[in-house]
């Protein structure tokens, strides 16, 4: 977010995105490299979680699984090995192993993607040569005013 448009050069917020313009989940390139990297820190890459949001058209419930209710979010849930998280034609929003050794998580209103897990997990995303990856602390804001350089008025 650090190269935001200045006012009235692109979309607001709470405006539909234009093409090209970054959000909510990973384009499934990224997604594949993400798996690959991911794979290597997890005991259980057989058995994954994904959450889709539930808002997205298309999805059939009965091909989905389960439902969770998250306050703001409904999504499906539903189990595969890690190599099926690009099955998705959207999503997932959220993907952990069985081991819950990571988790990915993302959101269609944020223009970022969010990994969290031990040390070793998160360096070889950082340092992946395929992957645009930077580190974040829990006290990082990921709404719209957390980029406080180009912060909108």
């Amino acid at each position: 977010m650090i190269a935001s448009p200045a006012p009235g050069y692109g979309p607001s917020p709470w405006e539909e995105p234009k093409p090209g313009w970054l959000s909510g989940p990973l384009p499934q390139t990224e997604v594949r490299e993400l798996a690959k990297v991911l794979s290597d820190f997890t005991r259980t890459p057989e058995r994954c979680w994904y959450c889709v949001w539930a808002g997205y058209g298309g999805i059939e419930e009965k091909e989905a699984g389960a439902e969770i209710h998250h306050p703001g979010r409904d999504y499906f849930l539903s189990c595969g090995p890690i190599d099926e998280v690009t099955s998705f034609e959207e999503g997932p929003e959220i993907w952990w192993p069985d081991d819950g050794s990571w988790c990915v998580g993302s959101d269609p209103d944020l223009a970022a993607s969010y990994v969290g897990g031990d040390s070793p997990c998160i360096e070889a995303v950082l340092t992946s040569k395929t992957l645009e990856a930077l580190p974040v602390s829990s006290d990082d804001r990921v709404d719209d005013r957390a980029d406080v350089i180009n912060r909108a008025e």
